[in-house]
């Protein structure tokens, strides 16, 4: 915590004040209250502390390796390179998803890298609503710009800037209602049964380096309940390496350091430990939300406690209390300050204005944008770089 209170418009004793009026909660709906009604706000964003070693070692918790795979009673995941995922996937869709608004970017790499060797491409959906805890309220509650609305109406008007718009929005699916891991894999195994399928294959693509072994760890145990029963579903984790911009103003989740940024780490690797339940079955928890994976159970946790102590401003007070020891409360005001500095360092405004400058960079890396009016999608992929972005 430090000195974070010279940067508040609020005192200490003020702000505890307040969380103890609401009861030491933190859900979205306290957390929007104290920032909207209670209008405690930061005067100007705080320092961040972090270093390279730190996000490299959240990613060797967080993320899994090509060639991994993971069974838990009868269902598979299975882990590939961005730039080498197989052609003989059955039914298989991209799938982009996960929160972070550069993960279009990954899709396109991997899409056209994809099609160079195989010589098509398989279709593209999305889903996810804006949760994380209210935090970019001001960024959906909106009804113009790439970013408004939803994560998945987001993420296809971002992808229609890059790619073939009748191919983005050949399987758009209207009306996306979650708001968590849980409730996407419900749309996935929905999406497939309107369409008959009988056996899918997702490939999955996040953008956030941090987040494989929290899906397989969720999802495997998802899968394995009755009401996912009538379809076989294959996941395909197509990891996304770490891409932080150091010199350009892009969105803050490609910041290096930046709240935001920091928040993604905390929230993708800190739930890893909490509610698990042993490949083998065996569990402490009265009700597993997740698997344990190896390597969390074999994490340093210290190398990554600043961001889950200090910055989860998308995550929940139990995973310090569990990882660190830290006391309730202690750990409720922890998650409240980084709310309130993680509001402070976006706005909508910036957003939209890293995501064009995120597209249209990207685009000059290709080799410029693809207009049907000239050319096919197809033709278009073949004359794009040879090079690889990531």
């Amino acid at each position: 915590m430090g000195n974070d209170y010279e940067f508040l418009n609020v005192s200490r004793a003020r702000l505890l004040d307040i969380l103890e009026k609401y009861e030491w909660g933190c859900n979205a709906k306290v957390r929007t209250s104290i920032y909207y009604d209670e209008g405690v706000r930061a005067l100007i964003t705080r320092p961040v502390i972090w270093s390279t070693a730190m996000f490299k070692y959240a990613e060797e918790i967080g993320g899994l390796k090509p060639g991994e795979e993971f069974t838990y009673k009868g269902n598979t995941i299975r882990v590939v390179d961005l730039y080498d995922v197989p052609a003989d996937l059955k039914n298989a869709y991209i799938y982009c998803f996960g929160g972070v608004m550069h993960a279009p970017i990954y899709v396109m790499e991997l899409m056209r890298k994809f099609f160079d060797k195989n010589g098509f491409i398989y279709p593209f959906i999305s889903s996810g609503k804006e949760g994380n805890k209210g935090l970019f309220i001001e960024i959906f509650d909106r009804e113009e710009g790439l970013i408004h609305g939803n994560e998945y109406g987001s993420y296809y008007r971002i992808m229609a800037e890059l790619a073939d718009p009748n191919w983005v929005y050949a399987n758009y699916v209207d009306g996306c209602s979650d708001t968590d891991t849980q409730g996407n894999l419900v749309e996935l195994y929905t999406f497939a049964k309107n369409k008959g399928l009988k056996e899918v294959t997702y490939v999955m693509v996040t953008g956030n380096p941090y987040y494989d072994a929290r899906l397989a760890a969720e999802w495997l145990l998802q899968l394995s309940k009755p009401e996912f029963s009538e379809v076989k579903i294959n996941l395909v984790i197509a990891h996304s390496p770490i891409w932080y911009s150091y010199n350009k103003c892009y969105i803050p989740e490609v910041k290096a350091g930046s709240e935001i940024a920091m928040g993604y780490i905390a929230a993708s690797i800190g739930p890893l430990m909490k509610d698990t339940i042993t490949f083998d079955g065996f569990t402490e928890s009265q009700h597993p939300e997740r698997l344990l994976m190896p390597r969390a159970a074999k994490a340093d946790w210290e190398i990554v406690e600043r961001p889950i102590v200090h910055h989860s401003n998308m995550g929940w007070p139990n995973y310090m209390e569990l990882l660190y020891g830290i006391d309730h409360k202690e750990a409720v005001e922890n998650i409240i300050l980084s709310d309130i500095f993680a509001r402070a360092s976006f706005s909508a405004e910036d957003y939209d204005r890293g995501i064009w400058a995120m597209i249209d960079d990207y685009k000059m890396f290709l080799g410029g944008g693809f207009d049907p009016k000239k050319e096919t999608f197809e033709s278009y992929l073949k004359g794009t770089t040879e090079k690889k972005f990531f």
